[in-house]
């Protein structure tokens, strides 16, 4: 968890569970699973569908990946957020738990995102104030941050509900995501479920959720201990080296194989080779 700052104040945890589409046809699946009304003892309510565009920044040396942390400028619904995220704390590959501030854009989220980078030990150049109609990556850039990555994600969001209990507020938020992965090469396809907890609910309940979505759609659902943002490096790196014979579609989803060879590759331990962005 990230360290206290500003005279005590501690970003909050996020909890959630992940879980990748790992098929011939993934596609196919993540619409059956957006289909879904139950599972198990849990009732699945239909939500928003987001469309959302994510740029993840860090310094030219990669001092924010050197501690796990991942800084992100999110565009969704006309609004802009800035968010700082941790390192994941937790002994299951599909479980995360990690600090999240996530913060407005403007000088005031951007000042306590510094703040906070500052209280890890990375000291960012001062800059100036973004203005209002500049664009994020120019004031971002004021303080050694550079473009690191760019994706595209269709969300459908489901609340997650106990089937006997009625309940205003949902348990969990169950993210059907499809994400593009977008860089001057082109674009790959990727397909995961997040199943992040609400407050009051604890990993018990994502854990359970999640051995019923696999138990239903055994064997196209794998646990993933990987960010989106660790993730689409390695796709990058898999990509560039040019064999790319039966690890994508004709619509350049990932498929099985592909997930075999990134798992091997984020299981190392080494990071992968950030590609150039857009």
């Amino acid at each position: 968890m990230m360290r206290p700052h500003a005279a005590g104040r501690t970003a909050p945890l996020e909890i959630e569970v992940k879980l990748i589409v790992c098929a011939p046809a993934p596609d196919r699946v993540a619409a059956a699973l957006a289909d879904l009304e139950r599972i198990g003892p849990y009732r699945l309510a239909l939500g928003q569908r987001q469309q959302i565009l994510d740029q993840y920044f860090d310094t030219p040396d990669g001092a924010l990946d050197r501690k796990g942390l991942g800084l992100r400028l999110r565009d969704q619904d006309e609004r802009r957020r800035l968010t700082l995220k941790g390192p994941s704390k937790s002994e299951r590959p599909e479980l995360a738990q990690r600090m999240e501030l996530e913060l407005p854009w403007g000088p005031k989220g951007l000042g306590r995102v510094l703040e906070a980078l500052g209280a890890e030990g990375i000291a960012l150049p001062p800059g100036t104030a973004p203005g209002r109609h500049e664009p994020a990556a120019a004031a971002l850039a004021r303080h050694g941050l550079v473009p690191i990555q760019e994706r595209e994600t269709l969300r459908r969001v489901r609340g997650v509900f106990r089937v006997q209990t009625p309940a205003l507020l949902p348990l969990a938020e169950m993210a059907i995501d499809a994400v593009a992965y977008r860089w001057a090469a082109g674009t790959v396809g990727h397909h995961e479920i997040e199943i992040e907890a609400c407050p009051g609910t604890g990993a018990t309940l994502l854990l359970a959720l999640a051995g019923h979505l696999r138990t239903r759609f055994t064997p196209f659902l794998q646990p993933w201990a990987f960010s989106k943002l660790a993730t689409g490096h390695a796709v990058a790196q898999l990509m560039a080296a040019g064999d790319c014979d039966g690890l994508v579609d004709d619509a350049r989803q990932l498929l099985p194989p592909a997930y075999d060879r990134l798992r091997r590759m984020l299981s190392t331990g080494a990071p992968p080779q950030r590609p150039p962005t857009p």
